[in-house]
């Protein structure tokens, strides 16, 4: 673990790595991270230095718990170099609550991206905020060694595992059980590409709607909508289902058929409660053991021991 250190390491010049990188964190109210000052400075990655800085919280983040902090990660020769290692940090603070299995959100957007670049020899600043919960204390040292593990890899993931990273990690911000449930839920979505069964079966299907856009049964004008709708859904079948992506890219990374067998339950829990209405009485432990799995995939994804280890159920 990096020792923290009031002055931190050695800053590059800015007369030769002027940019930084700024993200805006929301870290919900499960983690509370240990700021003795406003300002923390620590080595970031062997090479860059990190800076934690506390930021205002409105009335309202503060009534449920909620904190903002900046940080910055400094410093790069070119705005091309520090746009790279914004990429890279995302994913980083991604895997830090997954792996501490805390709570984060990200609070402004640049664009694409939830972080920004500034020249660290103009007058304005940046930041990244976060949000944490006092259930957790991480020391800020922590909070960065977790963080560089993840940033040493250098990995460009795909789009959707981000996405789903983000779900994952601002799930717990929501209020009720159900909508962290169906947070968690999304975040298993958004992991699962779903594949396309090829020209053969897109064939088959387009000849299977033809004949279901020529049935008696359908003709008229008043049965036009319909008969489109049902052609339509028939030519969809050339991909797999959503459900059926979510196994297959579970059975990628985890190995367990009784996982297997409860994300399946579990995404049949969730069509339920959105299409149904469905009142769940348990969703806790269902929300539980769902946040474990989507950490094991994330460690699996990264190569990366989870910092807090599986709690068994």
């Amino acid at each position: 673990m990096v020792a923290a250190n009031h002055l931190g390491p050695v800053p590059l010049p800015e007369s030769t790595h002027p940019y930084a990188v700024s993200v805006s964190l929301i870290l919900g109210s499960n983690i509370e991270l240990e700021l003795s000052e406003d300002e923390a400075r620590l080595p970031f990655a062997d090479e860059y230095t990190m800076r934690i800085v506390k930021e205002h919280s409105n009335p309202r983040e503060q009534a449920i718990f909620l904190k903002r902090v900046a940080i910055h990660l400094e410093a790069f020769p070119s705005a091309s170099e520090a746009e790279r290692a914004g990429k890279l940090l995302i994913l980083s603070l991604l895997w830090v609550a997954a792996s501490k299995r805390v709570t984060i959100a990200f609070g402004r957007w640049t664009g694409a991206f939830p972080f920004a670049i500034r020249d660290r020899t103009q007058s304005a600043g940046m930041s990244m905020h976060g949000e944490l919960r006092t259930h957790f204390n991480v020391k800020p040292e922590e909070f960065s060694s977790v963080a560089s593990e993840a940033y040493g890899l250098g990995k460009d993931v795909e789009p959707n595992v981000l996405t789903s990273m983000e779900f994952y990690a601002s799930a717990r911000m929501e209020v009720t059980e159900r909508a962290r449930f169906i947070g968690l839920m999304t975040a298993l979505e958004a992991l699962a590409m779903q594949r396309d069964y090829g020209d053969e079966i897109a064939t088959l299907l387009a000849n299977l709607a033809s004949q279901l856009e020529l049935a008696p049964a359908l003709a008229g004008a008043e049965k036009a909508s319909l008969r489109s709708s049902l052609s339509s859904r028939v030519k969809q079948l050339r991909q797999e289902s959503v459900r059926q992506a979510i196994i297959r890219t579970l059975k990628q990374y985890v190995a367990d058929k009784d996982i297997a067998r409860f994300v399946d339950e579990a995404y049949g829990v969730r069509s339920k409660i959105l299409h149904e209405g469905l009142k769940v009485a348990e969703l806790h432990a269902l929300t539980y053991r769902l946040e474990d799995i989507m950490r094991q995939i994330y460690a699996a994804i990264l190569g990366l021991p989870l910092a807090r280890p599986i709690q068994p159920m």
